[in-house]
C-alpha cells in the first residue's frame, strides 16, 4: 500500500510537470513589446478571461541602492511619499478616490530591486488606472508636509521585527548579508526616517523614477490600439534623464555566524541559512528545488516529516528561498518554532539536514515532488492577473525578461539529483544560526 501511494504521489509530479507548460505557453503568445521615444519600454499582455486591466509601473531601483545609513528606507518613503499626493491630486484621498470609485485598487510595492506603482480596475475603466498611475509616478508633490508628518514615524520603524522572532530574523538577515543594504529592514530606520528632508526624497525621485529606468505592464482585457493611444497621451511628453547610478556591488558576507539570545515570549525561535545567488543565476533553479525538499513543499518536506512529525521538535517549521525578496544576493534558510527545552535538540536537527544535502544525494521521489511544488506555486500565483503583472515586473528586474516565469520553470525541470548536491556543497559553508529563547540552553 504504502509504494502505491508513493507511486500515485511521484505520477502527480510527473503530470504536474508536463501539464502546466501548455497554460504558460498560451501567456506568453499573448504579449506584445515596444518602447517609446522617451526610453519607456511598455509591455501589454492580452487576455479575455476576465473584465479586468491590471495597470503597474516598474522603476528598476529598490533596496540596493541604499548603502549608507542615513540612506536606510530612502527607497520605500520616496514611493509611499508619492502616493500622498499629485499636483493634479493633493492628498492620497484625492489619488485613490478615482479608481475606488470605480470598486478598483491602486497601490504600490517596493522591493529589493524594484518599485511598482499598479492599479486593477475593470475593463471599462481602464484609462482612469493608466492616468492615475501616470500622476503618481511623473508629477508628485513631495512636500514638506508630507515629509514632517513622515519624519515623526521614527519610534513606529524601531518598532518593527522588535518580537522574538523578528530579533532573530533580523539577526539571521545581518549575519547573511553583511555590509549589503539587503542586512537592513526595507523602511529603514527611525534615525534615518526623522532626518531626511523633503529635497531628498525629491532628488531620488527625479534620478530613479524616470522613463528611461521604467517598463510599464498593462495586462487583461483591451484592445491594443487603444492602450497606445492612452499610452502615448499619458507618457509621450515624459522626458527622459540621465542613466541613473548602478546598485552596490555585492561583497561577501562576514562568514559562519550563531547568535543566541534571551528571548521574553514562552517559545524559542530558531533561523538557520545561508547567502545564495538569485534566481537568474544558474544555481538558482537548484536551489529552489533544495528549498522546496528541506521545507518549503509543505507536509511532505523533510522538515515536517522528520523534525516535528517523528521528532515533535517544532510548533511551526519551514524553509525558504527568498528569490522574490532578494534579487542578488539572495538567502536561503529554514525556521523552527519550538518550546525552550528542545532548543539544543532542533538546532542539531536543522544542522544534521543542512549537512545532510551536502553529503547524500535526494532521492528521485523527493526530486520529482521538490519540482512539481516550486512550479505549481509559481503557476497558482500567475493565476491572477495583477500577481501575473508582479511577477513579470521582478522576473525583468531580475534580468530573466518579463517572461522570465516561463524560462524558470523549465530550468527547474531540467534539475538533477547531482545538482540539489552540488549548490548544497557550494554554498551550505558559512551557516549563520540565530536563536532567540526564553531560557538559554
Amino acid at each position: 500500500m504504502k509504494r502505491f501511494l508513493t507511486a500515485l504521489v511521484v505520477l502527480a509530479a510527473v503530470l504536474a510537470l508536463t501539464l502546466i507548460p501548455a497554460a504558460a505557453g498560451d501567456l506568453a503568445a499573448q504579449i506584445q513589446s515596444y518602447q517609446l521615444d522617451n526610453g519607456l519600454r511598455v509591455v501589454l499582455r492580452q487576455s479575455g478571461e476576465q473584465d479586468i486591466v491590471t495597470v503597474a509601473m516598474a522603476f528598476k531601483c529598490g533596496q540596493d541602492l541604499e548603502v549608507k545609513p542615513e540612506d536606510y528606507g530612502l527607497n520605500f518613503w520616496t514611493a509611499f511619499i508619492m502616493m500622498m499626493g499629485t499636483n493634479r491630486r493633493p492628498s492620497m484621498n484625492a489619488v485613490l478616490r478615482p479608481v475606488e470609485e470605480t470598486g478598483g485598487a491602486v497601490s504600490f510595492a517596493s522591493m529589493a530591486s524594484t518599485t511598482l506603482f499598479y492599479s486593477k480596475v475593470t475593463s471599462h475603466n481602464f484609462f482612469t488606472a493608466l492616468d492615475t498611475v501616470s500622476d503618481v509616478v511623473r508629477n508628485p508633490m513631495i512636500h514638506e508636509v508630507y515629509v514632517g508628518a513622515l519624519q515623526t514615524l521614527g519610534d513606529y520603524v524601531d518598532s518593527i521585527n522588535t518580537d522574538d522572532r523578528g530579533i532573530a530574523f533580523t539577526k539571521l538577515k545581518e549575519g547573511i548579508f553583511g555590509e549589503h543594504p539587503y542586512a537592513h529592514n526595507a523602511e529603514g530606520t527611525g534615525k534615518a526616517i526623522s532626518t531626511n528632508g523633503w529635497s531628498k526624497y525629491r532628488k531620488h525621485h527625479q534620478i530613479y523614477f524616470i522613463p528611461n529606468n521604467a517598463v510599464l505592464f498593462i495586462s487583461g482585457s483591451f484592445e491594443t490600439e487603444a492602450a497606445k493611444t492612452y499610452v502615448a497621451q499619458c507618457f509621450d511628453s515624459w522626458k527622459s534623464g540621465p542613466e541613473p547610478p548602478q546598485p552596490w556591488e555585492s561583497k561577501a558576507a562576514s562568514g559562519a555566524v550563531d547568535f543566541i539570545k534571551r528571548g521574553t515570549s514562552k517559545q524559542a525561535h530558531i533561523y538557520l541559512g545561508y547567502r545564495v545567488p538569485g534566481i537568474s543565476h544558474q544555481d538558482g533553479p537548484a536551489l529552489a528545488v533544495l528549498s522546496s525538499i528541506w521545507g518549503q513543499g509543505g507536509l511532505g518536506s523533510r522538515m515536517f516529516q522528520e523534525l516535528r512529525s517523528k521528532q515533535g521538535l517544532a510548533y511551526e517549521c519551514f524553509s525558504s528561498y527568498e528569490w522574490l525578496d532578494y534579487t542578488d544576493p539572495s538567502m536561503l534558510y529554514a525556521y523552527i518554532g519550538t518550546a525552550p527545552e528542545k532548543v539544543t535538540t532542533a538546532q542539531e536537527g536543522m544542522r544534521a539536514q543542512a549537512e545532510q544535502f551536502r553529503n547524500e544525494p535526494v532521492s528521485g521521489d523527493e526530486l520529482a515532488r521538490g519540482q512539481a511544488t516550486v512550479i505549481n506555486s509559481l503557476y497558482r500565483i500567475m493565476q491572477e492577473n495583477t500577481s501575473q503583472v508582479i511577477y513579470m515586473a521582478f522576473f525583468e528586474s531580475a534580468g530573466l525578461g518579463y517572461d522570465g516565469f516561463e524560462k524558470f520553470a523549465d530550468a527547474v525541470r531540467a534539475v538533477k539529483i547531482e545538482d540539489v548536491q552540488r549548490v548544497a556543497q557550494k554554498y551550505f559553508t558559512d551557516p549563520v544560526m540565530t536563536t532567540v529563547t526564553p531560557e538559554l540552553p
